[in-house]
């Protein structure tokens, strides 16, 4: 089994031979998992197990402090399901994605690097094999790549048996692309990639990296290294691209390319180009870019020469097609998560769904309830900073839940305040009542949580609850990974202002909200005053018929 974990800026790759693991984190006197997740201190010591059921494997939360979500979805505890090839599952703060699930009695038999016979003509080569299609572990792939290249053969083929033990810094680039932390380090291990093909390749003196854009079809220029700045051929490199194969170039054709053509330099004369060797970073079928070096006079590149470049651009094919999984992984589990915090679990379900998100707003019915503590700021100033955060994730962790049981979603928090709104994202024929019943059982917690903070010597509270309903826009709006329901309207506001009028231990609402659940409620009218000295009619919730 190959497993890619990732916490904070980290990520690790494992392959394990174990028919039964246990994840969790380590301690000592305990027994020791074999997937030990530390320094994440949300995972249990004992949090879940990974075990090979015929030729599936299953995830089994243990009963974890914090929960095992699979793709996004809770698992209850000590229910396994299946996990496949390609789908993430989280322990506590560290995201795991299953790569290969290749059960142990079953052989894996990588495809060495292929090099050509040593008396070979110099022409355009093939690649020597498409590179991954999915992630897999550097370390395994680049420790058969260098000892092949260290290999008889191999030497035979690239340099007539010379000494290649230089080669060794090139590679070791390669195997430290497991730490890579951030955005700015892949840059530069991109460029002391390109510096050291260049030394490792007699007689080359420029190199380049060229990433294409499939967006725009531009070359970005990546790193380079050399004397003068890059020199670079974008004709050729658009070629090699197209024909996704290695190609060595020399000089006396170059009459046969238009320098007109070529956008990095006004012709290939002005960088005197004798020679060049160019490699496409190949992945998945597609083109990611080209690796390129040359020298401006002297002998020709060898073909030796460029089955070596064309290894490394496999490399490197391979080290940015794991970033962008990695990326697009922690994007969608960002997403996924910002997401679902907001509904009821009901509604995680269908969001998960492929076809049940639609990132579109619309205008509707919908009804907002409002809440927030009475006079915070004023208890807030006589305690300190870590007990106010304390008080506030009690009271939210207990609301939270009973806004989701009557099929409402949390819009936002803010401050000490709950934005909940009922009839998004889906239409709810009760919305109104829905959202007077959780108003009520949220004073109800709230009154419970307050005598077992007492009982503590904790700081009690409470809140005001405004109800209102009308139309306004909702849906999904943000940019990227940040996408969360939003609800966009004087509804809103208004539902802000039954809140303010509302003292401590009372759910105030509106005349709107009446007219739809009159039948089954006791309520009684009353004027209030607004923070703004506003005089608005409602109704004071006494309890239901």
């Amino acid at each position: 089994m190959l497993l890619s974990a990732h916490f904070g800026d980290a990520t690790r790759r494992l392959a394990l031979s174990q028919t039964s693991i246990l994840i969790g984190r380590a301690r000592a006197g305990q027994e020791t998992p074999d997937l030990d997740l530390a320094p994440d201190r949300t995972v249990s010591r004992r949090h879940a197990r990974l075990f090979l059921d015929g030729d599936s494997w299953f995830l089994e939360d243990l009963g974890s402090t914090h929960g095992t979500l699979l793709e996004g979805r809770p698992l209850a505890p000590h229910d396994p399901q299946i996990v496949r090839a390609g789908q993430s599952f989280s322990c506590g703060e560290t995201i795991l994605t299953l790569l290969e699930n290749t059960p142990k009695h079953a052989e894996i038999a990588p495809e060495k690097p292929k090099f050509p016979p040593q008396n070979s003509q110099i022409q355009p080569q093939n690649s020597p094999r498409d590179p991954i299609s999915s992630a897999f572990s550097f370390k395994e792939i680049e420790a058969e790549t260098i000892a092949h290249v260290f290999s008889g053969e191999a030497t035979k083929s690239l340099h007539n048996g010379a000494d290649l033990s230089h080669l060794k810094p090139l590679f070791d680039v390669f195997l430290g692309a497991e730490n890579l932390r951030s955005g700015e380090e892949l840059d530069a291990l991109l460029r002391e990639a390109v510096r050291l093909i260049v030394e490792a390749i007699a007689g080359a003196r420029r190199g380049a990296l060229l990433l294409h854009s499939h967006e725009t079809d531009t070359l970005l220029l990546a790193a380079f290294h050399g004397d003068g700045g890059p020199a670079v051929s974008e004709t050729l490199a658009r070629q090699v691209l197209r024909e996704k194969r290695a190609t060595l170039w020399r000089g006396e054709i170059e009459g046969q390319l238009s320098a007109s053509q070529d956008s990095f330099a006004p012709s290939l004369a002005q960088f005197t180009i004798s020679s060049a060797a160019l490699a496409p970073l190949l992945w998945n079928g597609n083109a990611l870019g080209v690796l390129c070096v040359d020298n401006p006079a002297g002998a020709p590149f060898s073909q030796g020469d460029l089955y070596l470049l064309d290894i490394v651009a496999h490399q490197l094919a391979l080290l940015l097609a794991n970033r962008r999984l990695l990326d697009d992984l922690r994007r969608e589990t960002n997403l996924k998560s910002n997401l679902l915090r907001q509904f009821s679990p009901q509604y995680r379900e269908q969001l998960l769904n492929p076809s049940g998100l639609k990132f579109t707003g619309e205008r509707g019915e919908v009804t907002i309830l409002v809440c927030d503590i009475r006079g915070f700021e004023a208890i807030a100033r006589g305690m300190e900073p870590v007990a106010v955060i304390e008080m506030l994730n009690d009271y939210f962790s207990r609301l939270s839940p009973i806004i989701w049981a009557h099929n409402g979603s949390i819009d936002k928090y803010i401050g000490d305040a709950i934005l909940a709104v009922f009839g998004s994202p889906n239409k709810d024929p009760k919305q109104h009542e829905n959202a007077l019943r959780a108003a009520h059982d949220m004073q109800l917690e709230m009154q419970k949580s307050n005598d077992a903070r007492a009982k503590k010597g904790k700081v009690t509270c409470e809140i005001g609850i405004g109800v209102h309903c009308g139309e306004a826009l909702h849906g999904f709006m943000g940019v990227l990974d940040q996408f969360s329901l939003t609800v966009i309207g004087d509804a809103v506001n208004r539902a802000s202002r039954y809140c303010d009028g509302a003292r401590g231990g009372q759910i105030v609402f509106s005349p709107q909200i009446y007219q739809w659940v009159w039948k089954e409620i006791r309520a009684a009218p009353l004027q209030i005053t607004t923070k703004h000295g506003e005089m608005l009619p409602a109704f004071e919730l006494l309890g239901f018929s």
